[in-house]
């Protein structure tokens, strides 16, 4: 499809089992895909079994969007009040919180663009 031209409001990348390099690939397109006052968020699944790993992915994110020109924060969702058995059959999600990335094109968001990842959880 080509979308030459086109730009979006909001832009939602939900694939699960894709390598890390497979979302680097598509963070690359997003800028100039996202509309100037657009927010785009993907699923946040790398390393969902080892809260280290999440972490340092959360932060290696961060970066790379941050290199492609878009602010990163994370939104934390405590997984547990939502009534939802994540995990229950497929064991894709173990974190007690999940950490939502809102992204948008520097300069939009007030006050500083890079801001260490702060992810603790508990297994």
């Amino acid at each position: 499809v080509d979308l030459s031209g086109f730009q979006f409001d909001g832009i939602f990348f939900d694939t699960y089992e894709e390598t890390y390099a497979d979302l680097r690939q598509w963070h690359d397109q997003v800028p100039r895909l996202l509309a100037p006052t657009g927010t785009y968020s993907f699923f946040n699944g790398i390393a969902p079994y080892n809260i280290f790993f999440h972490a340092v992915y959360c932060r290696i994110a961060q970066l790379d969007l941050a290199d492609a020109g878009l602010s990163t924060r994370f939104l934390k969702i405590p997984v547990n009040e939502l009534g939802i058995p994540w995990g229950e059959a497929t064991k894709y999600w173990t974190f007690k919180t999940y950490y939502l990335p809102v992204c948008r094109k520097m300069g939009r968001e007030q006050g500083s663009t890079t801001v260490a990842v702060a992810v603790t959880d508990s297994v």
